[in-house]
């Protein structure tokens, strides 16, 4: 398929390239008509491959699910009538939250538009990803090494589960592993995953504490320089590491020799939902002990864009803080943008008091739980649909083709924010956008209080051990971020329809579960009911769970970092009972 239009798939942030054929009017069954994907090995950033998500494409772009026209207290309208709408109450307290999958382009228009209509407050939200976003921006950390200089190094940590999160790097990781035989494989991770199976060295501590991992390797190779964190390393014990870790201090500087001798070295977070703890710590560590030892850091995010919005916002209030002052105020209104955001929170609160503003807003791509509650509906453009430009994860900006236009009544967000203004918004070039993602370290001084602030934070937190398992976030596959797109798609709903924990068979065997009962897993917040599988690779203390599914994030307390403003999400301790209908 050499004509076929080339794209960028629309998911995650590796931001894969494919090419769509067909879609076009023309007869039924034709040639033209029949759309489909193939691969597009020229791309340096997959070389052709795909993961199930990516290869999903052509059913979420036909999904007969799409939303296809607007609706206001649930009738549908036309887009005039929407727009009549949403300019009659500008100037009204409305906030705005932006989701991670928007365009750069559109992040600056959303920004214009709040700064130019009188709208109140506009923040992003990546409970994934929030707190190393913060930490990367204090340090002017915005480009990591490209797929090339992956093969090209000696030496990879891979912090958390990053094969199964982000399936297409695993490629490139393998290839640098098994080019020469003293090349070699660090995976940090608490859980024995299948990533974990390639490691030359696995670091196993407990599970929340892959930050604290970081620091311990950072102390052991800090000389004196950067020297305005010298204040911060005296706080810094590798015995006081060694005892929230569970790791030997022998075997954390062991780790710390290997990172030292690597010709060219790369450490790679990999986080989703909780499962890397404290995430900020792990961003800050990790990209200063990249920087130790002669190497790179690269931060891999959940979702396409979500670093470069961060990027284009600036110094705003966080996505938790704007919540909780909504929530404080119980006025006002709220537009939710690329997000579905009640599937996207920790805590038990049912609709976290967004039902009692005047007004809440939403665009979507399918119906979600958030659009279920909104008084006005907009049905949006996927990234297939809409042109624009992303960050990628080496700094650089990708443009995305527009290889279909959206169906039915859909329209971009950055459409719908310039119908809104009362004047046309000015579009930004791309010389706007490299200055405006650029990323500028904070001064020195203000990184060291920052940094001090936050392992001051961290660790002062006690540990909660009354309850015996730890329940860890795990990734899968098929899914993407809080599901609310990928539970959609034909083989998600195959092979993870549904959130299930995962338990050694030795613990199984002692609570007398067995694979396919149905456990109550409870924690300081709330308890759910969820299937049984068996995993041999767990620890007897271990319990896993897909973090893609609103009844699995309603098992983690609403916490937000005072040093950072974002969620502040781990593994946490729960208890597990079977099902009294078993």
């Amino acid at each position: 398929m050499e004509n076929g239009r080339k794209a960028i798939c629309p998911f995650c942030c590796l931001q894969d390239g494919l090419r769509v054929e067909g879609g076009g009017f023309a007869p039924l069954f034709g040639e033209d008509s029949l759309l489909h994907l193939d691969y597009d090995s020229t791309q340096e950033v997959n070389q052709g491959s795909l993961c199930s998500r990516g290869n999903s494409v052509i059913e979420f772009l036909e999904h007969p699910q799409r939303l296809l026209a607007p609706s206001f207290r649930g009738k549908e309208i036309g887009w005039e009538e929407a727009h009549r709408v949403m300019k009659s109450k500008l100037g009204k307290g409305i906030s705005v939250l932006l989701g991670p999958n928007l365009t750069l382009e559109e992040a600056w228009l959303a920004k214009e538009l709040v700064n130019s209509s009188g709208l109140n407050r506009i923040a992003h939200l990546a409970p994934d990803d929030g707190e190393a976003f913060q930490v990367l921006r204090w340090l002017g950390k915005v480009g990591g090494p490209g797929m090339e200089e992956i093969e090209r190094s000696d030496l990879i940590l891979l912090v958390g589960d990053t094969f199964m999160e982000h399936p297409v790097i695993s490629r490139r990781v393998l290839r640098a592993k098994y080019a020469e035989r003293k090349n070699r494989l660090l995976v940090l991770d608490s859980v024995k995953t299948k990533t974990a199976w390639f490691a030359d060295l696995h670091l196993q501590p407990r599970p929340g504490t892959e930050g604290f991992v970081l620091a311990g390797l950072a102390k052991v190779l800090y000389k004196s320089k950067p020297s305005y964190l010298a204040p911060l390393f005296k706080k810094v014990n590798l015995e006081r590491i060694a005892e929230i870790t569970g790791l030997e201090k022998g075997k954390i500087e062991g780790a710390s020799s290997q990172l030292a001798s690597a010709r060219q070295g790369v450490v790679i977070l990999s986080n989703l939902w909780g499962r890397v703890g404290p995430v900020g710590l792990a961003a800050f560590f990790g990209s200063l002990l990249a920087s130790l030892s002669n190497g790179k850091f690269l931060h891999l995010p959940v979702y396409q864009n979500g670093f470069g919005i961060s990027l284009i916002l600036g110094k705003r209030t966080t996505g938790p803080l704007l919540l909780e002052m909504i929530q404080k105020e119980g006025a006002g209104g709220l537009f939710v943008v690329g997000l579905d955001l009640l599937s996207s929170l920790p805590g038990q609160r049912k609709d976290i008091g967004l039902k009692k503003l005047d007004h809440l807003w939403a665009t979507a791509i399918f119906p979600n739980r958030t659009t279920e509650i909104s008084e006005l509906v907009l049905p949006a453009a996927s990234g297939l649909e809409k042109g624009g430009n992303l960050l990628y994860l080496n700094g650089d900006l990708r443009e995305m083709n527009t290889v279909l236009p959206p169906p039915g009544g859909a329209e971009a967000e950055g459409e719908i924010f310039q119908k809104m203004a009362k004047d046309r918004l000015a579009s930004p070039d791309e010389a706007k956008l490299r200055e405006a993602v650029r990323g500028e370290p904070y001064p020195e001084k203000e990184i060291a209080q920052r940094a001090q602030a936050l392992w001051e934070e961290e660790i002062g937190k006690g540990t909660e051990d009354r309850l015996p398992f730890y329940l860890i976030p795990s990734a899968h596959p098929a899914h993407l971020g809080n599901g609310a797109i990928t539970g959609r798609l034909g083989w998600a709903k195959k092979v993870c329809a549904e959130p299930h924990i995962e338990l050694s068979p030795v613990m199984a065997s002692k609570l007398k579960l067995e694979a396919g009962d149905r456990a109550v897993v409870s924690s300081q917040v709330g308890k759910e009911t969820f299937a049984v599988l068996l995993n041999e690779r767990l620890k007897e203390d271990q319990v896993t769970v897909p973090a893609h599914f609103p009844q699995v994030r309603r098992l983690f307390p609403w916490e937000v970092g005072k040093t950072l403003g974002e969620f502040s999400l781990r593994p946490q301790r729960v208890k597990i009972a079977k099902s009294k209908g078993e």
